[in-house]
């Protein structure tokens, strides 16, 4: 996506992202305070649309504010997250276009 010219705002990954491990209350805060980041970042820059790669524990609540901030939603969902659960599938399905 890089070298389509996509720029990431905020980089994480594994835990970082809640993906597991540390403190549970330590990454729901630093999740949020990513969300909030992000959401301002989209509206700086004049983002109509953002594209979302598996980490659904981050993504989909992402999705969900993004949404609620009039930004459409592509979440890129690799056969892992399928199986995961059924959840994340019926979420995507009300939160992305």
């Amino acid at each position: 996506m890089r070298a389509a010219g996509c720029r990431n705002a905020v980089r994480c990954a594994g835990a970082e992202c809640g993906g597991g491990g540390g403190n549970p209350g330590q990454s729901a805060s630093q999740a949020c305070a990513w969300h909030t980041s992000l959401l301002r970042e989209a509206a700086r820059r004049g983002t109509q649309v953002v594209v979302l790669i598996d980490a659904p524990g981050f993504n989909l609540t992402f999705a969900r504010l993004a949404k609620r901030a009039g930004l459409s939603v592509v979440y890129y969902i690799s056969p892992q997250i399928w199986a995961w659960r059924p959840t994340p599938c019926q979420a995507c399905g009300t939160l992305c276009r």
